[in-house]
């Protein structure tokens, strides 16, 4: 009986944690004018500059932490 019962808690626990897991909300972004930007040829220790307009279309807020070039 103690075994049933153990079992019975640990499954009903499992099935709360897989239907809790679609309320989290998630953040989304979008880059406006697309994820990549080709500069063409550029001579060598030539400064560039581009902007990309990134768009939140989550549900909550956007931490950008770490960005990396290509």
């Amino acid at each position: 009986m103690k075994k049933s019962s153990i079992l019975s808690s640990f499954v009903i626990f499992c099935f709360c944690l897989i239907g809790g897991a679609g309320v989290y909300a998630f953040p989304q972004a979008e880059v406006v004018d697309g994820p990549r930007f080709d500069f063409g040829e550029v001579q060598a220790n030539q400064k560039l500059h581009h902007e990309f307009i990134l768009k939140n279309v989550g549900d909550t807020t956007l931490n950008i932490e770490k960005l990396k070039s290509g």
